[in-house]
């Protein structure tokens, strides 16, 4: 019985013996995995900083974009748009344009369930107009068109100016009537892709620049004193359909100056007209 009761309480106290070991050989383990990790984390930090004059040894994970990506990124554009590479391109306006399209026609679809102006389409669509014009620019000038007559000069601007207006106006014979719209249009496109859309002095919340859009009751508004968020009210397919207006008067201007003609001619003509069906 005694031999039994020592036999079971060393049997017990083996097993805690046991079960020590293994929790300090688990603890010393994790721990140790703890110091290397925490090795490799230094290492990789180290090895990571940025350094030079005034920084000291900064992690990279707070250094700043090199300001270089930007200059960078201007000259590559310029690069692709003055050079002939030797790889390929296309007319790329019109993947632009049938963008703009469908955006136009679910634009007319959705303003004609509510008030038939409503529509949050109009802040995609008239951005791609925009870049669908500039991308016609380009490709009039860089010889994407075999009938139509390159102007060095345009090119040359398209290459250092983002301002697509201004070269329209300065180059081409644009009427002073669509060069108001034009200098109009390219605003509304800064409104929306820059949004500063907080509240302005005015209680209509237009800013006061855009004032001539509004009596034209192109935006989507109230028509009272106080009015809807700015951005709400450019949420307007009648500002869609101007804009498209817009841009396909700009486009029968350049097809006369570049002298395109045949089929080329029409079915721009005709891919800039979509809106009218």
């Amino acid at each position: 019985m005694w031999s039994h009761s020592v036999r079971g309480n060393c049997s017990s106290s083996s097993v805690h013996a046991k079960g020590g070991r293994h929790q300090r050989a688990a603890l010393l383990f994790f721990v140790g995995l703890l110091r290397l990790g925490s090795l490799r984390h230094a290492s990789q930090t180290e090895s990571r900083t940025v350094t030079g004059p005034g920084r000291r040894n900064r992690p990279a994970s707070e250094a700043k974009v090199p300001s270089s990506l930007a200059s960078r990124g201007r000259e590559s554009r310029k690069e692709r748009v003055l050079s002939d590479g030797v790889g390929s391109s296309g007319t790329s306006s019109q993947d632009f344009m049938r963008l703009a399209g469908l955006l136009f026609d679910a634009s007319e679809a959705y303003s004609s369930k509510f008030d038939g102006n409503i529509s949050i389409y109009a802040l995609a669509g008239i951005p791609m107009l925009m870049s669908a014009l500039r991308c016609l620019l380009i490709e009039l000038n860089g010889g994407a068109l075999l009938s139509a007559k390159v102007m060095p000069k345009v090119r040359e601007r398209l290459a250092t100016d983002q301002n697509e207006t201004a070269i329209l106006c300065d180059l081409y014979p644009v009427p002073s009537a669509l060069a108001e719209r034009l200098h109009l249009l390219l605003q509304v496109r800064h409104e929306i892709i820059h949004p500063a859309h907080r509240a302005g002095p005015r209680a209509t919340n237009t800013p006061e620049y855009l004032v001539i859009l509004r009596e034209l009751k192109l935006f989507q508004s109230t028509g009272g004193g106080s009015d809807y968020v700015w951005l709400e009210q450019l949420q307007s397919h009648r500002l869609f359909r101007w804009s498209f207006e817009t841009i396909q008067q700009t486009v029968d201007v350049l097809l006369d100056a570049h002298e395109v003609s045949g089929l080329a001619r029409d079915g721009l003509k005709a891919s800039y007209a979509r809106y009218q069906r």
